[in-house]
């Protein structure tokens, strides 16, 4: 079993809480587990009151938020998105290629 962490920092300070499991499953805070093979697309945007990144998984009709305190926490949960998708795509948030 794959496990990433420290992913994303929780608010209260525990890594423990917020990780990727078995490259696939993103799991926030003892709130929720959900399946990023479900998702369809996503879509985030940077805080300009504290920097970080706020983004949802689209999947249907219904969104998964996510707020996620770095830019690298963003583009590695992008690039474990992609690879589930079957082409992984490096995407590297603030380095002029994706605005």
């Amino acid at each position: 079993m794959s496990v990433y962490e420290p992913v994303f920092p929780s608010p209260k300070g525990d890594i423990n809480m917020n990780r990727i499991l078995e490259d696939r499953y993103i799991v926030k805070d003892e709130t929720y587990i959900a399946d990023l093979a479900n998702v369809d697309f996503i879509t985030w945007r940077q805080n300009s009151e504290d920097g970080d990144f706020w983004m949802e998984m689209h999947i249907g009709d219904k969104e998964v938020r996510y707020v996620c305190k770095t830019m690298d926490s963003l583009n590695m949960l992008l690039g474990v998105w992609t690879k589930l998708k079957g082409n992984e795509v490096e995407i590297k948030i603030g380095e002029g290629n994706v605005e």
